[in-house]
């Protein structure tokens, strides 16, 4: 290979088609001598013009049709150009020139399967694997070929086992024979993306400003896109190439790629941001020199945003050194305490492999960061993966399946607001070409069939005190209910994955109460409601086993948080003992310990007490002992010992006489005196889970 994936990309993506010794100067190339010609497609080939290295090439190796490294440099200048049709056919050739290195076999096979011949493919890597002795290759191959048989059958698997997904090129409003690129969703009907907008093949000279690439932007009208227009916003424009950009959560901030030639006549890029000031966009900023290395790519930004935190994440690529393979993705966040954007870091091996890592989508609603890879075993060029995590935080990526992913280029994967429907880059056969049926990027729009939709929604209400502490909180359901609505309460959507729970989505109640939050099937979460000054209130939801999709009916309801004492009904014990009966655990299960569990930040002392029946001594020390078997329970359930306390004050405090006004005795007032209550002696502030680097970053 001449150059990485993304190598190709970037010439397919940021640079025109320029010459300094246009074709089309010359009318009989093929006339001109071998030297010559070679010597014209090395010069076209050094400014990064590899249509016209080809042009001369071709030609060239007619005449050297017996060299091996001809022929194989034949090859790499067609797989340049996503020609892998021709390019498996010259790398078969020079392997048939000289057999001597496994070299250009491997390539013309690997090149083979970029055309949709997988089984193919599949079964040359076994035929080498069988007969490396007899074709005298070294065993250290070996390996290689097991995996590469693997991936094989990784894409025939993939294959077997499609999405159900409908796929439509977006059309000529938007697409055309050059690359288009970065399809930014603006709602259902608006498309924001990137294109150098010719019609046919054109050289410029290498310090021409005749062409470079733009945003544009296209709305859909009766299902159709229509003709895109320049998008007319002041950093749109200049010297440079415009490239890939993206939103901030809230829409004020929008980061871009500016590409250029630099002083080694290489194409580079760098990170750029405007803002959104009073429904006007601002002018470019370039963003420092900690983002925009020297002497690196620095490209395709993608914004999230941390709910926890409130503040913006942003995810880009870049070749800098360091990193685990060619391009790597990295991250920064902006500090809004200190004003700037942090030093970024590199993702790590759970996301970055040997390969690139390129285009990566942060989708806010399902906490996934999607992007293309050629370093895991996929379909066959860049494959769509998806990792759900946030920052430096991530599972194992998964590939989004096929037929989105094709053998051959798939990425810069968006979703729209639905989640069911969205858009990609690829050169896939059936697009506007112009070289050849995989040289150049279409965007495809696509949409899921197979989306199984669950979601909640309810109303958040007030309570009374002793109806949210025996867990009647979250049946309200079925009630009637008055207008206690409650406005501003937090509602946080948990996954629980592994014994952690990821905070997916943070919102708040309007001043009616009303909620709504959404799920993904065969997933385990939890819904915390939560209102400084009231309880909180957790409902847990597990979607495994749901094939069809529904709208669960839920309402909730919270009480305010006293310093009273509050009596915890119907705990027994044995007689003349501190033990817990069965029936007393139950109600401390679903009632204390529930409302501590949902509580994490309550301190709560445990106090016990009796009738005036027996020693007062006595009768002070039972109770104490009855107030630490509450504690012990609660303890053994989870909760933390600095949390609670326990306090017997005997028959001291009595909330009921133990005689009538006669002398007689009064049971219904013994049986109210002996009771336990908890009070509430402080309320601590939980800190989340800290997902950010605490080390000094300058």
């Amino acid at each position: 290979m001449i150059a990485t994936r993304f190598r190709i990309l970037l010439f397919a993506v940021c640079l025109g088609l320029y010459s300094t010794d246009s074709l089309a100067q010359i009318k009989s190339p093929e006339k001109l001598s071998a030297k010559k010609l070679n010597k014209l497609a090395a010069n076209a080939e050094r400014y990064g013009d590899n249509y016209t290295a080809l042009q001369y090439y071709e030609i060239y190796a007619q005449k050297k049709s017996e060299d091996y490294n001809t022929q194989y440099h034949l090859a790499e200048l067609r797989e340049s150009l996503r020609d892998y049709k021709g390019a498996s056919r010259a790398y078969l050739n020079a392997h048939d020139i000289e057999s001597k290195s496994p070299d250009a076999l491997l390539n013309h096979i690997r090149t083979l399967k970029m055309t949709g011949e997988i089984k193919v493919a599949k079964a040359k890597y076994e035929d080498l694997l069988e007969n490396l002795r007899d074709l005298g290759y070294s065993y250290s191959i070996k390996r290689e070929l097991r995996d590469l048989v693997a991936g094989c059958d990784t894409a025939l698997a993939l294959m077997a086992d499609s999405i159900d997904v409908i796929i439509m090129n977006v059309g000529r409003g938007v697409n055309g024979p050059h690359a288009e690129f970065a399809p930014i969703p603006v709602g259902d009907s608006v498309l924001v993306y990137g294109a150098l907008k010719e019609n046919e093949i054109k050289y410029y000279r290498l310090d021409s400003t005749t062409t470079r690439r733009r945003f544009y932007i296209s709305k859909k009208d009766e299902d159709i896109w229509q003709e895109s227009q320049e998008w007319d916003v002041p950093f749109n424009g200049g010297e440079k190439h415009v490239v890939n950009g993206a939103y901030s959560y809230d829409g004020t901030l929008f980061v871009f790629t500016k590409c250029f030639e630099n002083w080694k006549k290489e194409m580079t890029c760098e990170l750029w941001y405007a803002e959104l000031e009073n429904d006007q966009w601002g002018e470019a900023v370039r963003f420092s020199d900690l983002i925009n290395i020297e002497d690196a790519i620095v490209t395709q930004p993608a914004l999230a945003f941390d709910q926890r935190k409130e503040q913006d994440i942003l995810y880009y690529v870049s070749n800098q050194e360091g990193g685990q393979g060619g391009m790597d993705i990295y991250y920064t966040y902006f500090d809004k305490r200190r004003g700037n954007w942090r030093k970024p870091r590199n993702l790590g091996r759970r996301i970055n492999g040997k390969g690139d890592e390129i285009t990566p989508y942060y989708n806010q609603k399902e906490k996934k960061l999607f992007f293309s890879s050629t370093s895991y075993t996929g379909m066959g060029g860049l494959d769509i993966y998806s990792s759900r995590g946030e920052l430096r935080r991530y599972v194992k990526p998964i590939n989004v399946g096929y037929p989105i992913n094709s053998s051959v280029d798939d990425f810069y994967y968006s979703l729209r607001e639905d989640r069911e429907s969205g858009f990609f880059v690829s050169n896939r056969a059936g697009g506007f070409q112009m070289i050849n049926e995989t040289c150049c990027d279409d965007i495809y729009e696509f949409r899921r069939n197979d989306v199984i939709k669950i979601n909640m929604e309810g109303f958040v209400m007030l309570v009374k005190e002793e109806d949210y502490l025996a867990g009647e909180g979250d049946k309200l359901s079925n009630r009637e209910f008055d207008s206690n609505f409650l406005g501003d309460v937090q509602v946080d959507l948990y996954l629980v994955e592994g014994g952690n729970e990821v905070l997916m989505e943070r919102d708040l109640t309007q001043s009616d109460g009303l909620f709504e939050v959404d799920f993904e099937p065969e997933k385990v979460y939890k819904v915390s409601l939560s209102k400084p000054g009231f309880f909180s209130n957790n409902i847990d939801i597990d979607t495994r086993g749901i094939t069809e999709s529904r709208t669960i009916l839920q309402n909730v309801g919270l009480s305010q948080i006293t310093k009273n004492s509050i009596l915890i009904n119907n705990i027994l014990y044995d007689f003349d003992s501190a033990k817990l009966t069965p029936e007393s655990k139950d109600k401390i299960s679903n009632g204390l310990l529930n409302t501590l569990v949902e509580n994490p930040g309550l301190v709560v002392q445990i106090s016990s007490h009796t009738d005036d029946k027996g020693e007062d001594a006595y009768n002070l020390n039972l109770s104490q002992e009855r107030a630490e078997s509450v504690i012990r329970f609660l303890e053994e359930n989870g909760i933390s010992a600095d949390r609670l306390s326990a306090r017997g004050f005997g028959e001291t405090k009595p909330i009921a006489p133990n005689t009538n006004e006669d002398g007689s005795d009064n049971p219904e007032g013994r049986a109210m005196n002996r009771r336990t209550e908890f009070t509430i002696l402080d309320q601590r502030e939980i800190k989340e889970d800290d997902l950010y680097d605490d080390e000094d970053e300058g």
